[in-house]
């Protein structure tokens, strides 16, 4: 009672409102009545309270104490009401304010409103918010925002209800909106949304007086305000009230049907075209490949002939061609006039088998054979054309068609000269005029064999050669199947090492973006020279530093000089040793220090051969503030520290000091935290058989041994109550923690300390309940210790009971 009292006049001293209140005044339960007005008040089917004034007033309730009951406003007479039900208050808004006359009122609470703008809509939006003559239209996220005061007073002002940010921005940069106004509760501290806002348009903002929702009740209820004011002067409430309205408006991400589905039209435009323009350039590199791999002289020309797009290596070699801005020609411009004439009047065709063409040179002219076909290449309509010089076999066809000719002509003079020798001869020899005849004609006839034999084995050598060539173009033919096989194989298995590689890459950036998403602490990716490969929100935060910039940057160019030098040196001792490392760093935020405890570990990928560092960061600020208190306060506990007129053992105030700072040690390791309550049994047996002399020698010799084993063990004990011991181990299951119980159990059985004055006399034993878990709550811990401290009494005492969560089915 008196630790009670004191806690009370603290509170009283501490709170003016409060010390001006009467205790005996404060009421129990509070009538609270609210209309259907979703969604800032109302009742569901269920009959249960939901919206923004249920809420705030559960907050109150569970902050004061004071517990609230909720009933359905129905458009009564408010001041009959409230004071028919005592203590009652009204809570909602009302659109008729003469329901609300002759009543009292206080401000619950208000909700500030920040109104952003192109600086084109400066004067008007400001203008607007002073003179009611000027009207503008302003966009939100706040579900029934034109319910609330600054809209219902304002009848310029017109609000429209979006369920998402980004159909707000797409309407103010549209100009179907004039402004966007965002609703906070009554706090300064400004989130990054509206600092990300701040940067993009000009702002102005309303005071929460303009935007006040009040609590109304009865003249005669006046204390019943005085106890909702202190209240809502509570700490934790404004920022709990500043949640509601948060938690209120529409997600800020989420965007309507008919933007998704625009942006849904507008990505698989890009896919598509992204895929067929792949397509076409994978087909062209085809082409390419296999031009390069030819044996033969290959072109691409226009279909008119005036540009020539590509041309192998062979055509390059064979005929005469100049290069200009990836486009060639040729370098006599005669030839490009002569090959377009040729392909002028035959674009309709879409292939052309033996063409051919005469290009004039300085010592005569070069003959072309040209073969062509229409082919599609980079999104243009061409010809491919193969081209062969025939010059040569053109000039070997006429030296053979000359020496025909001289054949020809020496046989009709041969045949003359006989005519005229025979003549001569029948002249001469008349006689002898068959026999001549006979043997002029066997002349003839020899001379005429011999002339086709010579023919015969001219025809012969001719198609030797021919044979030959066509057997070195068949071999080309076979080489080049061949090396199309190769390329084809080598392609396949390229192809399958990029979708291998490209899986591969897929699954790392999946983990590595579900970690960045999924861990709230700032986390980032550096190569070894220091430079950010990857970093999540929180890391960029950290930095104060821009999302976009910060990749590829040094990790020290954001911060200051003495962090960044620190973080240099520690990258150059990173590249020299293996080891991970941690260390601690300091910022200076809004006139806070804020510390941070920095792991930062090196990785290597074996595949991709890629290296570097990987940081995370964890703010520490809190632990160091409770840490310091832990040190003033076991300071203070040292300087003032009360012990019991008992051999020297901490009391329970050491008790309560070394249990905080156990548990956080605890905490930090990821350690069990074991706690044994000992209780003397029967303690109070002892005290009304012998008196408190002799209760008192009894417990200095509890104390002593359990002192000293203890001291053996290096654990915490403490005297917690009249015959009540705790004792504190970390790092101990309950395994580890029984034999030790069991020895203590022992110890103070052995004493031999007589507590009944029959003549069957009996010795001071001790129950132990046992309890060890991981930190989770300090209250947990001590409710299971007590736990089996009483399942301990409940089996006989002088036993150790160890607590054991039954699992549940």
């Amino acid at each position: 009672m008196l630790k009670l009292f004191s806690v009370l006049s603290l509170l009283f001293c501490l709170n003016p409102v409060f010390a001006n209140l009467n205790e005996s005044t404060k009421p129990v339960q509070l009538n609270v009545y609210i209309e259907q007005n979703p969604p800032y008040s109302g009742f569901d089917a269920q009959q249960n309270g939901e919206g923004l004034f249920f809420d705030y007033w559960q907050l109150w309730s569970a902050e004061t104490g004071i517990s609230v009951k909720f009933h359905p406003y129905h458009k009564e007479q408010l001041s009959q009401l409230l004071s028919t039900n005592q203590p009652a208050v009204y809570s909602g808004l009302l659109e008729k304010t003469e329901n609300l006359e002759n009543l009292n009122k206080l401000p619950l609470f208000a909700l500030n409103s920040q109104f952003y703008y192109f600086s084109t809509s400066s004067s008007k939006v400001k203008s607007s918010l002073v003179d009611q003559k000027l009207t503008i239209i302003v966009g939100g996220l706040l579900p029934g925002a034109q319910q609330l005061p600054i809209f219902s007073t304002a009848t310029n002002i017109i609000y429209r209800e979006y369920s998402s940010l980004l159909d707000i921005l797409l309407d103010i940069y549209s100009g179907n909106i004039d402004a966007l106004v965002l609703f906070s509760g009554d706090q300064d501290q400004q989130n990054s949304l509206e600092w990300a806002l701040s940067l993009l348009f000009d702002s102005t903002s309303l005071g929460s007086s303009n935007n006040e929702l009040f609590v109304y009740t009865s003249q005669v209820q006046k204390s019943v305000l005085n106890w909702v004011k202190w209240g809502t002067q509570l700490e934790m409430l404004p920022a709990q009230s500043a949640l509601l309205i948060e938690k209120m408006a529409n997600p800020i991400w989420t965007v309507s049907e008919a933007t998704a589905v625009t942006m849904q039209i507008t990505v698989c435009f890009i896919l598509l075209f992204t895929l067929v323009r792949r397509i076409t350039r994978r087909k062209d590199k085809q082409f390419e490949n296999i031009f390069y791999s030819s044996p033969y002289p290959l072109v691409i020309l226009s279909l008119d002939g005036t540009v020539i797009y590509f041309l192998n290596e062979q055509a390059k070699s064979s005929f005469p061609f100049k290069s200009r801005e990836n486009r060639y020609s040729f370098i006599d411009a005669k030839h490009q006039i002569l090959i377009s004439n040729l392909f002028k009047n035959v674009s309709h065709l879409t292939a052309i088998e033996d063409a051919h063409i005469r290009l004039p040179i300085d010592n005569g002219f070069q003959d072309i054979a040209i073969a062509v076909k229409r082919i599609h290449y980079k999104r243009h309509t061409a010809w491919l054309c193969y081209l062969k010089d025939i010059t040569v076999e053109l000039k070997i066809e006429k030296t053979l068609a000359v020496t025909a000719g001289t054949l020809t002509t020496t046989e009709d003079k041969l045949t003359l000269t006989e005519s005229q020798f025979v003549i001569a001869e029948k002249e001469l020899r008349l006689s002898d005029e068959k026999l001549s005849v006979a043997e002029d004609k066997l002349t003839v006839t020899e001379r005429k064999l011999a002339i086709e034999e010579k023919k015969s084995r001219f025809s012969d050598e001719k198609l030797i050669v021919e044979e030959k060539n066509l057997t070195v173009a068949e071999a080309r033919l076979t080489a080049t199947e061949e090396k199309l096989s190769a390329a084809k194989e080598l392609l396949q298995g390229k192809k399958l090492r990029c979708k291998q590689f490209e899986k591969a890459l897929f699954m790392r950036n999946f983990l590595l973006n579900t970690i960045f998403s999924v861990t709230a602490d700032p986390i980032a990716l550096l190569d070894h020279d220091g430079h950010v490969i990857v970093a999540n929100n929180e890391f960029t935060q950290l930095l104060n530093a821009n999302p976009e910039g910060l990749i590829n940057q040094l990790e020290s160019d954001p911060l200051s000089s003495d962090a960044g030098s620190k973080l240099a040196h520690q990258d150059k001792e990173r590249l020299e040793s293996v080891d991970p490392i941690t260390f601690e760093l300091s910022f200076l935020s809004e006139g806070k220090s804020i510390c941070y405890e920095v792991h930062k570990t090196p990785f290597k990928d074996s595949e991709s051969d890629c290296g570097g560092f990987a940081i995370m960061a964890q703010d520490i600020s809190i632990r160091n503030q409770i840490e310091q208190k832990q040190i003033v306060k076991e300071s203070d506990f040292a300087i003032n520290i009360e012990h019991e007129q008992l051999p020297p053992i901490a009391n329970r105030n050491a008790f309560d000091l070394q249990l905080i700072k156990l548990w956080q040690e605890a905490c930090d390791e990821q350690l069990l935290l074991s706690v044994l309550i000992c209780e003397i049994d029967p303690f109070k047996n002892s005290d009304d058989n012998y008196g408190d002399q002799k209760s008192e020698q009894a417990l200095q010799s509890v104390t002593r041994v359990l002192q000293k084993a203890c001291e053996k063990l290096d654990c915490f004990v403490a005297h917690h109550s009249d015959e009540l011991f705790v004792v504190l181990m970390k790092g101990c299951n309950a395994h580890k923690v029984y034999p030790i119980a069991e020895n203590m159990r022992k110890i103070i059985e052995n004493l031999g300390i007589d507590y009944n004055s029959s003549a069957l006399t009996s010795s001071i034993t001790a129950s132990i309940g046992v309890a060890s878990i991981y930190p989770s709550t300090m209250e947990s811990l001590l409710t299971e210790a007590r736990s089996a401290l009483l399942t301990a009494k409940k089996s006989g005492k002088n036993q150790i009971c160890v607590y054991q969560q039954v699992p549940s089915i």
